[in-house]
């Protein structure tokens, strides 16, 4: 993740996208791991839940994923000689059910 324009080094968004043949992928769950997040909490962790659009259904976005979870990384983003000062990343996860057709 990069820095977004005109903030203070916090970002929470991201955007991807998934290709996939139908045949393949019907009725699998998929874990997703976004890393790299650099706040200590986020709303994933009170509920929240990740935005997707299908193709397949004219690309309306709605919430969903399953299993969502966020916290601290085993990535150092600032090492320091003492403990308490050290800098992780966060990464959040979550799984989605590609369903039928």
């Amino acid at each position: 993740m990069r820095v977004d324009t005109n903030t203070k080094g916090h970002h929470q968004w991201f955007y991807f996208s998934v290709l996939y043949k139908d045949a393949v992928m019907c009725n699998r769950k998929v874990k997703f791991n976004i890393c790299n997040f650099t706040k200590s909490t986020s709303l994933y962790s009170a509920g929240m839940r990740v935005c997707i659009a299908r193709q397949s259904q004219d690309y309306e976005w709605y919430r969903g994923g399953d299993k969502i979870t966020y916290g601290r990384s085993h990535h150092v983003r600032r090492s320091n000689s003492d403990p308490n000062y050290v800098r992780y990343y966060y990464k959040m996860s979550f799984t989605y059910n590609f369903g039928s057709a």
